[in-house]
């Protein structure tokens, strides 16, 4: 075999340009940030109603485990329990609304205020600042719930998004002392926020 008649097959060899460069041209960047802002601008405003939303229910499902939780301690410890409007978390008010927050506690004589040697078993702070609670009843202090469970009156709890992102929401509550929750009033018109 002659040395002279082996070829060797050879690897052809591509170097990158040394001056060429890889990235996104300014239009590009551009295209993408303008895509990016405009989708931004469209889930801003699904965004806050998805909160008010939250907040909503936050707020719903908080009253409503209190009342739950006044009822059921009123059955088993047969005793008068009452939840009434509170800021300081001592006290009942007559005005304010119940966003402002609310207290449960046992009402031992049944003057529908808290005095000094009456236990309180829940407190509840002012709810966000987004949220107005307006309370439709005969009585408008409070709620007392007697030792079988029972209420005193009917009312309807009104939750309403002060920036009108999210649909009104209701607790209702019946004389049998079971409150529900609600999309519409007890007459099946619509809840209205004012």
């Amino acid at each position: 075999m002659d040395v002279t008649s082996i070829t060797i097959p050879s690897r052809s060899r591509t170097c990158p340009e040394p001056n060429l460069q890889r990235g996104y041209t300014l239009v590009e960047l551009m295209l993408a940030l303008t895509i990016g802002s405009i989708l931004f601008s469209m889930a801003i405003p699904a965004f806050g109603a998805m909160m008010a939303r939250q907040r909503l229910a936050v707020g719903v499902d908080t009253l409503f485990t209190d009342l739950q939780l006044s009822r059921s301690e009123a059955i088993t410890r047969s005793r008068l329990k009452f939840i009434c409007r509170s800021q300081d978390g001592e006290n009942c008010i007559n005005i304010g609304s119940w966003d402002d927050g609310w207290i449960v506690f046992v009402d031992i004589n049944k003057n529908n205020q808290r005095d000094a040697d009456e236990q309180i078993l829940r407190i509840q702070l002012a709810m966000h600042k987004g949220i107005n609670i307006n309370f439709g009843s005969l009585n408008s202090t409070g709620i007392r719930f007697k030792s079988d469970g029972t209420g005193t009156f009917n009312g309807t709890f009104t939750f309403c998004d002060v920036s009108g992102n999210a649909a009104p929401r209701a607790i209702i509550f019946y004389y049998s002392g079971r409150p529900r929750y609600a999309l519409n009033r007890s007459v099946g018109s619509e809840l209205v926020c004012t």
